[in-house]
């Protein structure tokens, strides 16, 4: 899949960046590459900054 598609994992576009978090970590089990799903997640919806509000779990 490429970045920016979506798929039926996709939260929709007003959740909030703890479901967006949920579902990064469904996508991507490793904590480093989930993060990475969320950064980008959030950089695609222009939510960048929410990004501060989940922080690191290692």
């Amino acid at each position: 899949m490429e970045r920016g598609e979506k798929n039926e994992l996709d939260p929709p576009a007003d959740a909030d960046v703890e479901e967006l978090d949920d579902a990064a970590a469904k996508r991507n089990p490793d904590p480093t590459t989930k993060r990475e799903a969320l950064e980008l997640d959030l950089q695609d919806r222009g939510r960048s900054e929410e990004g501060e509000a989940v922080g690191d779990e290692t």
